[in-house]
């Protein structure tokens, strides 16, 4: 009985409670967040930002703060350009928009067509710091 109550015994059971409960916490964090909506009205689009400006945004602030993302985004492939690679990082961390004709958004599923036409993509600018926040946390 005396080994169950041992110091490194009771340290290991805490340390595992804690893990277990940093990862409950974890799952409940992100069971909170909503889903994305499919379509955006026209007046979001003053909360909005085009993936090309994203992705340039985000490729200074990766080389401005030294990201390891910027070396992987600049020698991502031969030719490719590092803005190129961060529209097609944003786009597997965020949810992508298309601008309609009557202005309001529609959202995008197929991650693999935004190679397509870039320029007439967007973002939600909330969105825009949660992949910056997604690239620090890749150091």
């Amino acid at each position: 009985m005396d080994a169950f109550l041992s110091p490194s015994h009771v340290l290991w059971t805490l340390l595992a409670l804690l893990a277990v409960s940093l990862l409950a916490v974890g799952l409940m964090r992100a069971r909170r967040q909503p889903a994305a909506p499919a379509h955006l009205s026209a007046e979001e689009s003053k909360k909005m930002m085009s993936v090309m400006e994203a992705a340039a945004a985000a490729y200074e602030a990766a080389k401005r703060e030294r990201m390891v993302i910027t070396t992987v985004a600049e020698g991502a492939r031969a030719g490719m350009d590092p803005i190129a690679w961060f529209v097609q990082s944003i786009a597997r961390v965020v949810p992508v928009y298309r601008k309609l004709e009557t202005g309001a958004f529609e959202k995008i599923d197929d991650v693999a067509s935004v190679g397509m036409e870039p320029q007439s993509l967007y973002i939600r600018k909330h969105n825009y710091q949660t992949y910056i926040g997604w690239a620090r946390s890749m150091q």
